[in-house]
């Protein structure tokens, strides 16, 4: 039998070229045998780029903690994507959509280059020892995406396609896995480790402030949590998994303490009697070094406003919180500010690496 295709058959699913005789021909976007036509980075066939809108930037945010961190959020119907690194950095180029279903480098894990289909088009990853990353799809995109750095340091994993292959003939062929022997199949995926973490000095234990008691009148309980944190340079805490902060010692402090409200009327005089009713505590005022909380206190009978509560008994209206000292100050590099497509508004700072981003909607 011949080997052959049949006439017609594309070459590759990404190109309009098409094999005729056994031979691969070139075709154009105009569908023209010999054409050189080609799709310009909008996606009009010898176009000349003026119908579309481009969108590019920088990213120069540094980070300690080792995490994942949004670079660019990209729309669905987006073309000519292209993200490189502008130097060799230990970060690695990820990409999710909004539901964070990761396409590449997910779950802590490293994906060697390749192609990826995902998101209605293919992207080609490329990433060598001594060469900078970078990521391109010609698009469109049918799905808005989130292109990250993942983490930069510490333990991972990384991980390889095993295929099952011919031996006896020149030309390769993959062949099913159960034509293969499971004992000298080589392992897919491996651990690795990117160097030790720097320090990050902004972590550090968090108390919350005490909760309502929960019981409106008689014995109840108040709790508190203890989380581990970091005061962005916005001012913002950002709290991170118990994990984080081992290395830091915890305090030796009570969650959990018991509360009273003073006793409870009697079924047949509650409805008779006024009361006090709080409302919720609202938020601290400052993320550490000691804030205040307010809530409304009313004298209530039946749901209305009434007299008659004891002032002495009355709820407090102002509370202390966030008694956590802040962190010492980190110094940094000059701050800059890049406005991107569609609100994307980046705070940056001088860095050592820079990832930089284009895309055409």
């Amino acid at each position: 039998m011949s080997s052959k295709v049949k006439d017609g058959t594309l070459c590759s699913p990404n190109k309009y070229d098409v094999c005729i005789d056994g031979i691969c021909e070139q075709v154009g976007c105009d569908h023209g045998l010999g054409s050189k036509a080609v799709l310009d980075a909008c996606g009009v066939c010898k176009g000349d780029n003026s119908t579309c809108k481009f969108f590019k930037g920088q990213y120069l945010i540094q980070h300690k903690a080792n995490d994942y961190y949004a670079v660019v959020t990209v729309p669905a119907g987006a073309r000519s994507i292209q993200l490189h690194e502008m130097q060799i950095s230990t970060s690695y180029l990820a990409v999710r959509n909004l539901g964070k279903k990761y396409y590449l480098t997910g779950d802590w894990t490293i994906d060697w280059p390749g192609k990826f289909s995902f998101a209605g088009t293919v992207f080609d990853y490329q990433r060598s020892f001594n060469h900078p990353e970078s990521l391109y799809a010609a698009g469109p995109t049918n799905e808005t995406l989130v292109f990250e750095c993942s983490k930069t340091c510490g333990r991972g994993v990384k991980k390889r396609d095993v295929y099952c292959k011919s031996t006896g003939s020149p030309k390769v062929k993959i062949l099913p896995e159960s034509m293969c022997s499971t004992d000298h199949k080589p392992d897919s995926q491996q651990t690795c480790v990117l160097g030790r973490c720097p320090k990050n000095d902004r972590l550090q234990w968090v108390i919350s402030s005490w909760s309502e008691c929960s019981a409106s009148c008689g014995p109840g309980v108040q709790k508190r949590e203890l989380k581990c944190g970091e005061k962005s340079i916005h001012g913002k805490l950002i709290t991170f998994p118990q994990r984080r902060c081992r290395n830091i010692k915890k305090p030796n402090i009570d969650l959990e303490e018991a509360c009273n409200k003073g006793a409870c009327p009697s079924p047949a005089l509650y409805n008779m009697v006024s009361g006090w009713y709080s409302s919720p505590w609202q938020q601290c005022t400052v993320t550490c070094g000691g804030g205040v909380q307010t809530r409304s206190v009313q004298c209530l009978r039946q749901g209305r406003p009434a007299s008659g509560c004891l002032p002495h008994q009355k709820p407090a209206v102002l509370r202390a919180c966030n008694t956590n000292f802040c962190p010492v100050p980190v110094k940094r590099g000059k701050i800059q500010l890049y406005v991107l497509q569609q609100g994307w508004l980046l705070r940056t700072r001088d860095p050592a690496k820079i990832t930089f981003s284009t895309y055409t909607h």
